[in-house]
């Protein structure tokens, strides 16, 4: 099964998600081709559910 995930912060792409307690927090991740993903806080990591080829984008922004 093909995945991409893209990593967005402030506009930016990324790498990688930011380290939990780093000044960053998770906005939104939108998928595309019959997947979905959610964001757990406490474990700091994305949680997904694909059925198809898919491709996510998870956001952070720079929390205040």
């Amino acid at each position: 099964m093909y995945k991409a995930i893209f990593v967005d912060i402030d506009g930016t792409l990324v790498d990688r998600a930011p380290e939990k307690d780093t000044g960053y927090a998770f906005d939104r991740a939108e998928c595309d081709g019959g997947g979905s993903a959610r964001w757990d806080n406490d474990e700091w990591l994305l949680r997904m559910s694909l059925t198809q080829k898919t491709r996510c984008s998870v956001y952070f922004v720079t929390s205040n």
